[in-house]
């Protein structure tokens, strides 16, 4: 057996590549784009009153959906009332 062959699982002898292994990167493209479309769709986001989901809530209506929902146990903040009042954003929290 050749210095550059193995022994396979079923005894076969078999080469080992010489190549290297190409690069690969988890990096994306220069001319990447991230924006998807929403277009005509109804979100429903829990937690959509303050934070993180406030702020995905946010971006919903810029990628075109139709209605957003926010399902939220605590009372709208000001930030979202600020929203809903300028976009078609609904809020569903827990009846006090």
């Amino acid at each position: 057996m050749a210095s550059n062959e193995t022994t396979g699982i079923n005894g076969a002898a078999s080469t080992m590549a010489s190549e290297a292994m190409p690069y690969l990167s988890t990096q994306s493209e220069p001319n990447q784009t991230w924006q998807i479309t929403l277009a005509g769709k109804v979100i429903a986001i829990t937690g959509a009153n303050r934070g993180i989901g406030l702020v995905t809530a946010e971006v919903c209506p810029a990628n075109s959906a139709r209605v957003v929902h926010s399902l939220d146990l605590m009372d709208p903040s000001e930030n979202f009332a600020t929203l809903q009042r300028n976009t078609l954003i609904s809020n569903t929290s827990k009846p006090t």
